[in-house]
């Protein structure tokens, strides 16, 4: 930057005779140092007129022009009209003690778009006295276009994110849909079907009946009839598991507490369920109260095919903000790789649909044993 002036006392007069040397050496490596550094340094006196700058600043494009400085001109001269006001401003601050720290863009004339970094650092002597500044100027034009480009990505990606939410969610919604529809046609068609082939084929036992020719058909007969009875408590059973009219009807509390019977009758393991008084069954609200009885569905099932549990416990709570929904039972307990298939269908599906309201879900497999499905859902999103 320029010569300092040191005074140093010493014991040998040999020693003195070599420090102009040593500081001119001193001073060339700090030249270097400054002259190969990516920052602009200038440094300015108290009227703001150049005393010195490194090469970086004197061959480096800056705020869009090319700055050709010279020592003794004021710094003024080479701010860009519609940036002196704001400029002159920050140099007076840092005339005034404060160190300042900012980023700004200019627009070359060739038209392309520049920002810079810009540091102004008083320079005080012994006594506290500002004698200058030292003003450290930085092209970060690539940082800026990588942020931006960032900014991009990242919006792009949130909006993708959010048309995927969207997809998702009507994709849910068709499915409820669908499932309600075929639930009502295989209930309806199926079901009056297979209730009037029961009839016909009881009417035609009875007649069979007053004829001694075909008492030996009443067995055959009496065994379709048996067949119809169980096509048709399978047909309750498929129609229910794909929409049970009672979660329109009647609501998710009686809706899930028949299906917790259900799982006791057809499992034998017991099963406690318990509900918080406060909380009032969602009737008013499809989408989560469809999603808290897939998910104690599918997590019945899951126990019932591969727990091997003798007991499992159901807790449905609320708080001002959020339901809390825990399943846990005393089975083999789910592990790493399982909750981590690409194949878990049913699992993957239940993360969808909580995720969509904004909640969270959790599967943990127990040391000692056993599985907690944790599900928190916010009243609102």
């Amino acid at each position: 930057m320029g010569m300092v002036n040191v005074e140093i006392k010493g014991k040998s007069e040999s020693k003195q005779k070599r420090l102009p040397s040593d500081l001119k050496t001193s001073d060339a490596h700090l030249r270097t140092i400054f002259d190969n550094t990516e920052t602009a340094y200038l440094l300015l006196d108290q009227k703001l007129n150049i005393l010195s700058f490194n090469r970086i600043a004197e061959e480096t494009y800056m705020l869009g022009i090319e700055m050709q400085l010279h020592k003794g001109e004021s710094i003024i001269k080479y701010i860009p009209e519609m940036a002196k006001e704001q400029v002159i401003e920050y140099y007076n601050r840092a005339m005034a003690g404060e160190h300042l720290n900012y980023e700004t863009s200019f627009q070359a004339p060739y038209g392309q778009l520049s920002w810079y970094n810009f540091q102004l650092s008083p320079v005080e002597n012994a006594k506290g006295i500002i004698l200058g500044l030292v003003l450290a100027v930085s092209d970060i034009t690539k940082k800026k276009k990588a942020e931006l480009e960032k900014e991009k990505l990242s919006e792009a990606l949130r909006t993708s994110h959010l048309g995927l939410k969207k997809l998702v969610a009507r994709v849910n919604t068709a499915k409820e849909e669908e499932r309600l529809h075929i639930a009502r046609e295989v209930h309806d068609e199926l079901g009056q079907i297979l209730t009037s082939t029961k009839i016909e084929v009881s009417m035609l036992k009875k007649k069979m009946a007053l004829s001694d020719e075909n008492q030996s058909f009443q067995p055959d007969l009496i065994h379709i009839l048996s067949l119809i009875d169980k096509s048709i408590k399978s047909v309750k059973k498929i129609a229910t598991d794909l929409r049970p009219e009672m979660l329109d009807e009647l609501g998710l509390i009686e809706s899930i507490e028949w299906q917790v019977e259900e799982f006791r009758k057809n499992t034998g393991v017991e099963c406690v369920l318990s509900i918080s008084k406060e909380f009032t069954g969602l009737t008013h609200d499809i989408n989560r109260s469809t999603t808290l009885y897939r998910i104690v569905q599918e997590a019945l099932t899951n126990i019932a095919r591969h727990a091997n549990a003798s007991k499992v416990k159901i807790v449905i709570k609320t708080s001002i903000d959020n339901i809390f929904l825990v399943i846990q039972d005393n089975g083999i307990g789910i592990t790493e790789d399982q909750k981590s298939k690409k194949n878990s269908f049913g699992l993957t599906g239940l993360r969808e649909r909580v995720l969509l309201l904004n909640g969270i879900i959790d599967f943990t497999g127990q040391a000692k044993g056993g599985t907690i499905v944790y599900v928190q859902i916010p009243y609102f999103i």
